[in-house]
């Protein structure tokens, strides 16, 4: 038996069957039979490189590290910051908006998993603001204290929100589409119990999928015998070495190429559709507007209804924009063989990465723009709370000075009647 050491130590969750292993009978590693110590693996950085010949790379290592760099260290926990508070204040506002409406608990769900994704994203990229300590080489550090709790507690598959948000995503647009496809059947065709248990299903189906992907990895103690130092690596359970073929096909397949593929194709599909069958809305209300004859089917699409399509449009927009690099890069692993942690791009590869990390980071954090700039009614429910927030504060708060000012006014119009009913008798004619 063999014990296999994960070089990468990517916290990714978009790296999918790729990662680089080095059994314990490579060059440089003792044999199992005397290679621990103390519960540890000694390896012998001298001669163990782990740094491979970029020469033919079209990305330096140098532009890798800062690109990187930039990633861990400001991008991340830059829309952690923005997404973490902006998903808290959304789950509120679709609250208060009553989640017995099904497009107020989907777009609640979406929150949700959307703030578990960055936070647990934050946690893993943290670490990397640490400096950076010993190990066996420069470009293998350490794992950090919440990895290594990350790792020990099995927690690794909290990335699965991530494809969780993207589910959630594909079934808005749906229900979008159907309610101005068929809006006086889709209240019969879509209950809110039914979208419900869709949501707590498929959430639940994938995050518990991406679970049993990562448990492929393992912690691993390693001892470098030149310098002496101890750090946490990334190893590969005997669950993997077991169930490899599964384990390669869910994660390759499944999570690779068909969740992102599938996702922007039937997100695509339902936003055209209801941006077509809108246009025709609105087109035929402005032609019948003159003689007053909406037909029914344009009446039972209501002006709030229309704003609500055009804000979920948008929503649809951002996601296709920002998931069409992972698509891109799934289709350029099928046909770069180069382009992989161990060939000629790796650096280019690592670079694509990063470029879908961030761009799904970007994807859990933005909604808020525009839930601001296209939802009047989300603006009007956060400047209420906002207002009842400072009113309990003691503070000044318009909402409150124009109830004041409403009573009053009812105070004295019933002063008035009370005084002259004539009066109030001719203004209720």
């Amino acid at each position: 038996m063999t014990t296999a050491i994960h070089t990468d130590v990517s916290s990714s969750p978009y790296v999918t069957g790729t990662d680089v292993t080095m059994s314990t009978s490579s060059p440089g590693v003792v044999t199992q039979g005397d290679a621990f110590r103390g519960g540890c693996l000694l390896v012998n950085s001298s001669s163990l490189t782990l740094v491979p010949d970029d020469s033919e790379d079209l990305v330096s290592r140098d532009t890798l590290t800062v690109m990187t760099n930039v990633k861990s260290m400001v991008v991340m926990p830059l829309f952690f910051f923005i997404g973490c508070p902006s998903n808290l204040l959304n789950l509120l506002v679709f609250v208060k908006h009553g989640l017995r409406q099904r497009i107020n608990l989907c777009l609640f769900s979406l929150s949700l998993v959307d703030l578990l994704f960055l936070t647990f994203t934050f946690l893993m990229y943290v670490e990397n603001l640490r400096p950076g300590g010993g190990g066996i080489t420069a470009s293998a550090r350490p794992l950090g204290v919440i990895t290594e709790f990350i790792m020990g507690n099995h927690l690794l598959g909290c990335f699965g929100f991530g494809w969780a948000s993207y589910f959630v995503s594909t079934v808005i647009a749906w229900e979008r589409c159907l309610c101005v496809m068929r809006p006086l059947k889709a209240g019969s065709l879509l209950k809110t119990r039914t979208v419900g248990t869709v949501l707590l299903v498929g959430v639940g189906v994938i995050t518990a999928g991406r679970f049993a992907v990562t448990e492929k990895f393992r912690l691993v103690c390693v001892v470098d015998v030149v310098t002496g130092l101890a750090t946490s690596m990334l190893g590969v359970s005997d669950y993997y070495l077991v169930n490899r073929s599964s384990v390669d096909l869910l994660d390759g397949v499944v999570y690779g190429l068909l969740l992102p593929v599938l996702t922007t194709s039937l997100v695509s599909i339902a936003t055209a559709l209801t941006v077509h069958r809108l246009k025709k809305t609105l087109q035929f209300r402005k032609e019948s507007s003159s003689t007053s004859s909406l037909s029914l089917s344009s009446a039972a699409l209501p002006a709030r209804e229309v704003a609500l399509t055009r804000m979920l449009i948008y929503l649809s927009l951002q996601l296709v924009v920002l998931l069409t690099p992972n698509v891109l890069l799934r289709f350029s692993l099928l046909f770069l063989p180069q382009l992989s942690s161990t060939g000629d791009w790796a650096n280019l590869y690592f670079l694509m990465i990063s470029v879908v990390e961030m761009c799904a980071a970007a994807n859990s954090s933005l909604n808020i723009v525009i839930y601001v700039f296209c939802g009047s009614k989300y603006r009007r429910t956060v400047s209420e709370m906002a207002a009842g927030f400072c009113a309990r504060r003691g503070g000044p708060a318009r909402g409150g000075d124009v109830a004041v000012t409403k009573e009053s006014n009812l105070n004295l119009s019933s002063s008035v009647s009370t005084a002259n009913p004539a009066s109030a008798s001719a203004s209720q004619e």
